[in-house]
């Protein structure tokens, strides 16, 4: 999430933070900034997704971070070039955590 990035680097910027990931062979970073959206971001782009809009009170978002961490691997094993990805598959990464993350929502909240 974007507060642990942050205090890798001591950086507010997510790309800035996330450059200490970058230079130790790690081609792409994403970063969950909770009910705003998060970050899908590689050495030379940064793309910023918003989350689902939920209007409903929620009792628990515990778990709601794994869920959107699943949500991402679970199309990022597909047989995609990682080191050549563009900002139309990051966004749809970060949509599809996005997805696992709401659903996840919905339920242990029983909405």
């Amino acid at each position: 999430n974007l507060e642990e990035l942050q205090a890798i680097k001591n950086k507010k910027d997510p790309h800035q933070a996330a450059q200490v990931l970058f230079n130790r062979g790690c081609p792409l970073v994403f970063v969950s900034d909770g009910a705003k959206g998060a970050w899908g971001l590689t050495p030379s782009k940064s793309v910023f997704v918003k989350s689902h809009d939920i209007t409903m009170p929620l009792n628990t978002t515990a778990g709601a971070g794994d869920a959107f961490t699943a949500g991402i691997i679970k199309f990022w094993s597909s047989s995609w070039d990682h080191h050549n990805w563009g900002a139309t598959e990051l966004e749809f990464l970060i949509q599809q955590g996005h997805n696992a993350s709401y659903e996840h929502l919905m339920e242990i909240n029983q909405c």
